[in-house]
């Protein structure tokens, strides 16, 4: 129940309750996500955020999908550093995340920046940490 449960969630966002979906328990996580779950009442639709390949159903089962999959949503707050995502997603989904946003250099680089406020710049300038 604690893995495939979802906070239901009203328009402002605040939590009403937790709720079980069978169909919805196994879209897998992804910190690049490509659906998102949101909440009409109690009931849960699982919205794309951007085009996603038509999905072979007929290999889909219940507690198993196949590698024709392609609808990911995240289970955690994707503004976190990645260190945090990680450790949060271990701590309750029992998995270490090695996604390429996970991994990038790059991009924790830029988390831990301010933009550059001369206007023909705009690049990340790091941040000193103590």
């Amino acid at each position: 129940m604690s893995v495939n449960s979802f906070n239901i969630l009203d328009p402002e966002m605040l939590s009403v309750g937790t709720g079980i979906y069978l169909g919805a328990s196994i879209i897998d996580h992804s910190c690049d996500p490509n659906a998102v779950a949101v909440f009409q009442g109690t009931t849960i639709f699982i919205r794309a955020l951007r085009d996603i390949p038509a999905l072979d159903w007929d290999k889909v089962t219940l507690g198993y999908h196949s590698k024709t999959m392609e609808i990911f949503i995240s289970y955690i707050d994707l503004l976190n550093f990645p260190q945090e995502r990680r450790k949060e997603l271990q701590q309750t989904y029992y998995f270490l995340c090695e996604c390429r946003r996970c991994n990038d250099v790059e991009e924790l680089a830029e988390m831990s920046s301010v933009v550059c406020p001369n206007q023909v710049c705009r690049e990340p300038v790091p941040v000193p940490t103590q």
